[in-house]
């Protein structure tokens, strides 16, 4: 299916539909509590690394949300509430991770990251939700989980199995060190964003009045 998330496609709605049943596999299948993760998670991170980011960054320049934009937003949140423990795990892992068979292996930290900064574009988009745009808005929940995930993981060098059920803490303080360094930056990060986020526009911004109270109704 992964081939079908393809923003090329004339027609968005088979980027769309394939989209939505990656929705409906992470929350309503027997993957869906994060167990699949040489054949869904890690599948679906090597893509978003290699397609998801085009798509962001072609929203980025034309500063535009897409269908096809909107639709890779409610996947990533859908995938991250399935991934938060693997995130967690492998914020900054150096274990390699297969991409294709022309190309050279990544690892699981880059990936992890990789997924971060999307979902971090995401939640600093331009504008102001409610207004000019709504995804911002539909990420705020993951860094909630997120942020649990992290609170309760033992760091560890995962041995390349199909499960992450049985998490075993690495000796030694250098890669523990790593982790919690990357998971503070990705959060300071995030705390920029959500204040630029809940600030309003200047006079002269040509809100509305209803712009302002709706705002307000939110915050």
């Amino acid at each position: 299916m992964i081939p079908l998330l393809d923003p090329s496609f004339h027609d968005d709605s088979i980027f769309i539909a394939t989209s939505d049943a990656f929705q409906e596999i992470t929350t309503k299948s027997v993957l869906s509590d994060g167990s699949g993760v040489k054949t869904l998670t890690e599948p679906l991170l090597v893509w978003i690394d290699a397609v998801g980011n085009r798509i962001m960054q072609d929203t980025m320049s034309t500063n535009e949300i897409s269908p096809v934009a909107h639709s890779l937003c409610k996947l990533t949140v859908a995938f991250g509430d399935l991934a938060s423990a693997y995130l967690a795990y492998n914020i900054s892992s150096s274990m390699p991770v297969p991409t294709s068979p022309t190309t050279p292996p990544t690892t699981k930290g880059h990936l992890t990251q990789n997924f971060l900064r999307l979902l971090l574009a995401y939640t600093g988009l331009r504008g102001y939700y409610g207004v000019d745009e709504d995804e911002s808005e539909m990420t705020l929940g993951f860094w909630y989980l997120f942020q649990e995930a992290l609170w309760s993981t033992d760091y560890f060098i995962d041995g390349g199995g199909d499960n992450q059920s049985s998490p075993r803490p690495e000796s030694g303080e250098i890669r523990e060190s790593k982790q919690v360094l990357m998971a503070k930056a990705v959060y300071s990060e995030l705390v920029q964003v959500l204040r630029r986020k809940v600030a309003f526009p200047p006079p002269g911004s040509g809100w509305s009045r209803g712009s302002y109270l709706f705002c307000l109704d939110i915050f």
